[in-house]
C-alpha cells in the first residue's frame, strides 16, 4: 500500500479487501487476548485507504487508544522496510482523519452512541467511513445491533465490533440472534499463540492466521 511513495505492507490485507462491500463485522476475543490490536490494525488499513476513521474505545483512555495506534504503525514500517523516521510523517497525516471518542464501560450503550454519532455527522465535526467499537459486552443485544446496522447503511459506514467474550460463559453461537447480524466474523482464539479463526463472511476460511507474539501484527501461522 502506497503513501507518499512509501509502501506499507498492511497485515489486514491477509483478510483481502475487507472493505469491498458494505460491512458490519464483529472480532470475538476474551480480554486480553489482542482484540484491540487486530481493530487498530483494521483502522490504520482503513486510513492508508483513505478512509476517515472514528475509534470508540469503551473502559479506556484516549491516551491508551492513540498509543495503540503509533506502536502497531511502527510494527507496520518495520515489517515493510521503513524507518520511523520516514513513516512518522504518513503517521501524523493520519491524525486529522481519525477521530477517538472514550467512553466508561458502565456509561456505554447503543443507543447513547448513536445519539453521539448523528451529533458528530449533523454538526459536520467528523463524518468517519470507518467506525471502529472496541469494548463492546456482549449480551445478544440483536434489536439495538439492528438499529446500528441500518443507521450505518443510511450513512454508508463500515463497522467493526470487537465483542468482549467471558472467560466463564459459552462463547456465543455464530447462529445466535446478535451474531447473525454481522456479515463478517473473526475469532481470536489463544493457545500457544493467538489464532485468528473466520467464523463467517471472509471467504478463505482455511487460511491459517495467527497474531505474531512479539508484534500482534496478523500474520500467517
Amino acid at each position: 500500500m502506497t503513501d507518499n511513495n512509501l509502501v506499507f505492507k498492511s497485515p489486514i490485507e491477509l483478510l483481502g479487501n475487507i472493505f469491498e462491500n458494505p460491512t458490519f463485522g464483529a472480532v470475538l476475543a476474551r480480554a486480553g487476548v489482542g482484540k484491540t490490536a487486530f481493530l487498530v490494525q483494521i483502522a490504520i488499513d482503513g486510513l492508508l485507504k483513505g478512509k476517515k476513521t472514528l475509534h470508540v474505545t469503551i473502559g479506556d483512555s484516549l491516551e491508551k487508544a492513540s498509543l495503540w495506534y503509533e506502536e502497531a504503525f511502527k510494527s507496520i514500517a518495520g515489517i515493510s522496510g521503513i524507518k520511523w523516521r520516514d513513516a512518522e510523517a504518513v503517521f501524523e497525516g493520519f491524525l486529522p482523519k481519525r477521530f477517538i471518542m472514550a467512553f466508561k464501560a458502565e456509561r456505554f450503550g447503543m443507543s447513547i452512541f448513536m445519539e453521539r454519532l448523528f451529533e458528530l455527522i449533523q454538526q459536520n465535526i467528523f463524518r468517519p467511513d470507518l467506525v471502529i467499537i472496541d469494548g463492546f459486552s456482549f449480551n445478544n443485544e440483536a434489536k439495538e445491533l439492528e438499529e446500528f446496522k441500518k443507521f450505518a447503511e443510511e450513512k454508508k459506514l463500515q463497522i467493526w465490533f470487537a465483542l468482549l467474550t467471558h472467560r466463564s460463559k459459552k462463547m456465543p453461537d455464530i447462529s445466535s440472534e446478535g451474531l447473525k447480524t454481522f456479515e463478517k466474523v473473526v475469532l481470536l482464539k489463544p493457545d500457544n499463540v493467538v489464532n485468528v479463526e473466520i467464523l463467517k463472511g471472509i471467504l478463505d476460511k482455511d487460511k491459517k492466521l495467527i497474531l505474531d507474539p512479539s508484534t500482534m501484527l496478523l500474520t500467517k501461522g
